[in-house]
């Protein structure tokens, strides 16, 4: 009888978030090819999936939420309804990813908390100045640099700033072909309750408040 050897499969790649080599495929069903970082458990689509910018911008831009969407507005208030714990009308923030048609900025209106919008393709320009709070609902997912977009976010906030994150995250690879978060395809970057201690830690950020599971609450520490 052959002997039966257990290996690690190598990978030439490094993690998009921590830059660990540790890198290892993750079995799907799914035609995309999808690798997990063993150091800070992001799962990440492997670069040769990633959309071409001009693909990924066309279905932004079919995305028809609004303020007048109850549904959309009953979603954000997931990530709104904890945050008015921490910020108040004295603080400026800002909604990274905002997307075609700004509503977060609107439901913090009806609080008379001043929240400008910004989006890399709908509003790329972010107004001069750091923030008390920044929300990015519905973002990180998008990031196939993570690290650098969130070293991004982070430097546009005050020391003492208040970062709003939602985002599904992972739990089991063995839910993975029954998720509905990987069917988008410009879903690239998923991230596991494990990898916002990682995140907390490699950005000093302090975690606040996180439901487990989609809506995470960091505050950024003085130097």
């Amino acid at each position: 009888m052959l002997p039966i050897f257990r290996y690690k499969i190598l990978l030439m790649v490094d993690c998009p978030l921590c830059d660990a080599s540790d890198i290892t495929p993750v079995p799907t069903n799914d035609p995309r090819k999808y690798l997990t970082c063993t150091k800070c458990k992001l799962i990440f689509v492997s670069k040769e999936f990633h959309p071409e910018p001009h693909v990924a911008e066309e279905r932004y831009r079919k995305h028809q939420n609004s303020s007048h969407d109850a549904g959309y507005v009953s979603f954000l208030m997931q990530a709104v309804t904890p945050a008015l714990q921490y910020i108040n009308a004295d603080m400026t923030g800002l909604d990274y990813g905002c997307g075609p048609t700004p509503t977060l900025s609107l439901l913090l209106e009806d609080h008379n908390i001043n929240c400008r919008n910004y989006d890399p393709i709908f509003f790329p320009e972010i107004a001069h100045g750091n923030y008390n709070f920044i929300f990015s609902t519905e973002c990180f997912e998008h990031f196939i640099s993570p690290k650098k977009d969130i070293s991004r976010i982070i430097s546009l906030l005050n020391p003492g700033g208040i970062l709003i994150v939602m985002t599904d995250a992972w739990s089991s690879m063995d839910d993975l072909d029954k998720w509905y978060y990987i069917r988008d395809f410009t879903h690239v970057s998923f991230y596991h309750r494990q990898t916002f201690d990682y995140i907390c830690k490699a950005f000093n950020l302090s975690m606040l408040f996180s439901n487990e599971r989609r809506v995470f609450i960091l505050k950024k520490n003085p130097i």
